[in-house]
Protein backbone atom coordinates (compact mmCIF):
# COMPACT_ATOMS: atom_id res chain seq x y z
CA UNK A 1 0.00 0.00 0.00
CA UNK A 2 2.96 2.38 1.37
CA UNK A 3 4.90 1.87 -2.36
CA UNK A 4 1.40 2.70 -4.09
CA UNK A 5 0.92 5.71 -2.42
CA UNK A 6 4.69 6.68 -2.63
CA UNK A 7 4.63 5.94 -7.18
CA UNK A 8 0.84 8.16 -6.74
CA UNK A 9 2.87 10.63 -5.06
CA UNK A 10 5.45 10.60 -7.32
CA UNK A 11 3.61 10.53 -10.40
CA UNK A 12 1.60 13.53 -9.06
CA UNK A 13 4.32 15.89 -8.58
CA UNK A 14 6.00 15.07 -12.22
CA UNK A 15 3.00 16.09 -13.79
CA UNK A 16 2.87 19.52 -11.23
CA UNK A 17 6.07 20.45 -12.58
CA UNK A 18 5.06 19.62 -16.24
CA UNK A 19 2.04 21.56 -15.71
CA UNK A 20 4.52 24.34 -14.32
CA UNK A 21 7.05 23.90 -17.12
CA UNK A 22 4.73 24.23 -19.72
CA UNK A 23 2.76 27.20 -18.20
CA UNK A 24 6.04 29.06 -18.18
CA UNK A 25 7.47 27.84 -21.54
CA UNK A 26 3.50 28.81 -22.69
CA UNK A 27 4.09 32.91 -21.07
CA UNK A 28 7.26 32.97 -22.44
CA UNK A 29 6.37 32.30 -26.31
CA UNK A 30 3.87 35.01 -25.22
CA UNK A 31 5.90 37.25 -24.56
CA UNK A 32 8.04 36.98 -27.47
CA UNK A 33 5.45 36.97 -29.56
CA UNK A 34 4.22 40.40 -27.60
CA UNK A 35 7.87 42.00 -28.14
CA UNK A 36 7.66 40.84 -31.81
CA UNK A 37 4.39 42.15 -32.44
CA UNK A 38 5.27 45.69 -30.98
CA UNK A 39 8.02 45.88 -33.32
CA UNK A 40 6.56 45.58 -36.31
CA UNK A 41 3.71 47.84 -34.92
CA UNK A 42 6.11 50.43 -34.23
CA UNK A 43 7.72 50.12 -37.69
CA UNK A 44 4.37 50.32 -39.31
CA UNK A 45 3.49 53.59 -37.38
CA UNK A 46 6.82 55.17 -37.89
CA UNK A 47 6.43 54.32 -41.66
CA UNK A 48 2.95 55.77 -42.11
Amino acid sequence: MSAWSQLIAIRLKQSQFLKIFMFHSLFDWLEYYNNIFNRLFLMIFFIL
